[in-house]
């Protein structure tokens, strides 16, 4: 039994260039793609390897979005926190304790939400909560799609393409085979 094999050598296809490049549409690649294009860098492309954004927060059914916030500190903001707020709007998109009430040390709220995992540290109340996983999705294609980031899905990045040290590009498959997009900055 052979222990390798030689693979031939293949042309990749070029199938688009973007001025940046986000490899994963989990949280920290949908909120660095959304940024992105919402600061003007020009066309921004994210891959994700399954059909839907958010990672395991929506894939996974990790529905519990914690540690927000530490007393009456947020920390957690920008993209993210967006998305939290979209998810409070849709009923049954999202379930926590309310923005106002974060850091409260009322011993009411903190035994209220004392039962639900990280909702309270240290005595205080936490801002976090849990999520509807499809919601998630559409809410995370919406604000990828009113960015005008362009997503692609069912693309498993393979390979950084670099020139020298520098990373120009990522080869990916997909359904249609192996392809390549390049980009001013990955």
């Amino acid at each position: 039994m052979e222990k390798f094999i030689i693979e031939p050598e293949a042309k990749v296809e070029v199938i688009d260039h973007a001025d940046v490049l986000v490899a994963g549409g989990g949280p920290a690649g949908i909120a660095a793609a959304v940024a992105a294009a919402r600061a003007g860098t020009g066309r921004v492309v994210l891959l994700e390897r399954y059909n839907h954004l958010g990672g395991m927060a929506t894939g996974g059914q990790v529905i519990l979005i914690p540690s927000l916030s530490y007393m009456k500190t947020m920390m957690i903001k920008g993209v993210m926190l967006e998305a939290v707020s979209r998810l409070k709007a849709i009923p049954n998109g999202y379930f926590g304790p309310r923005r106002e009430i974060m850091g409260s040390d009322d011993p009411q709220c903190v035994e209220k939400w004392r039962p639900y995992f990280n909702m309270t540290r240290d005595g205080y109340v936490c801002y976090g909560g849990y999520t509807d996983p499809e919601i998630f999705k559409i809410v995370l294609q919406q604000m990828a799609e009113e960015a005008g980031v362009k997503v692609y899905l069912h693309t498993l990045a393979c390979k950084a393409i670099c020139v020298g040290d520098e990373v120009k590009g990522v080869s990916f498959e997909s359904k249609q085979g192996r392809n390549a997009i390049l980009a001013d900055t990955v």
